[in-house]
Order: structure tokens, then sequence, then C-alpha cells
């Protein structure tokens, strides 16, 4: 017998909990439904609570089947351009804009330095979208980024498609002098 060994069934183990999210699946159907009603229904359905602030606002129509409540969030916010933030006992919703209320509990803030080209001609290049979440300092060599993960990664994944080597040439160049008086 493997048990009186010391060996255990480590199949039988549930998997660690990392998030409130995790295993969390969603069933419903949404028709024309005003998008504070359905997020509520979710709400209920995985017993999370979620904290919406005013500008959450919209009808949906969708169909989730045994969806992953991340996933479910995700198709219900993005066509409002909402964001969440899972947090220890709960899940905020928002808007990711910085003059909103809940801003600071949505952002993070990442630093990049670039290594070809200043932080101010890359900020220039970027998509005037993402201006207000973007500040520079050349004599440091310094964008920081303070915005939703999802946001933080588009500006990342654009700086690195911005900031690449230039270019460069190879010259060689022959100079001769030819003198009358040379032989």
């Amino acid at each position: 017998n493997l048990k009186t060994r010391g060996y255990s069934n480590l199949s039988k183990k549930s998997p660690a909990i990392k998030q409130i999210t995790d295993f969390k699946r969603t069933t419903n159907a949404f028709f024309e439904t005003n998008l504070r009603d359905a997020l509520n229904e979710i709400s209920e359905q995985v017993d999370i609570p979620f904290l919406m602030d005013d500008t959450v606002q919209g009808t949906v129509t969708l169909k989730l089947d045994n969806t992953p409540l991340v996933e479910a969030l995700d198709m219900l916010l993005i066509s409002g351009g909402f964001s969440y933030q899972v947090q220890n006992k709960y899940i905020l919703i928002g808007f990711p804009q910085a003059d909103s209320p809940v801003f600071k509990h949505l952002s993070l803030t990442e630093v990049v330095h670039p290594v070809h080209i200043k932080p101010s001609a890359i900020v220039a290049l970027l998509s005037g979208e993402y201006a207000d979440y973007v500040k520079t300092n050349d004599n440091s060599n310094t964008i920081v980024i303070t915005a939703t993960s999802e946001i933080i990664k588009r500006i990342k994944n654009d700086i690195t498609v911005i900031d690449h080597r230039p270019a460069q040439i190879k010259l060689e160049v022959l100079i001769a002098d030819i003198s009358t008086t040379g032989k």
C-alpha cells in the first residue's frame, strides 16, 4: 500500500486559489439588457461583489455558456471602454480616465527607459488617446505610464515598435589628390 509508505495522492487535492475569480464561471443570456443589471446578475451568480462607479452604463446583448468570469467581464465591458480590477474580496469596475473617481484604484504605474530614441520623440509618435497616461523626462531618459494594465501593455508594445535601432549606412570614401607636377 503506497499510503503506508508515505506517498500521498496529489491529484485529489484542490488546487491553490490565487484570486477570487479563479474557477468562477458564468452561464447567462442577456438581450438588450442594462449593463449594470447584467453585472449585478453575474455578481449574484458567482457570489463576488462588483463595485461600479456612476459611469458604468449602457446596454448589452451577450450569451455566456460556462464562460470563465474574467472572460465574461472582458466581453461585457469592452464595448463601453470600461475596465475592472480584481481586489481581495470584490471587483471594482469603472471608466479608466484620470478624472474618474476610481482611476487611482484601477491604474498601475510603470517606468520605461527607451534605448535608441528620446522619450519625448517616442511619446510624440504614440496615439493621441494615450497622451493623458504618459509623462516623459528626456534628462533621465524616462517614460512613466499610469493606466490600467491593458493600456500599459498596449503602450509598452507601441514603444517597443517605435524605439528601434536607427538604420546605419557605411560609407567608403577614396580621396585621390591628382596634381600636374607629380610623375
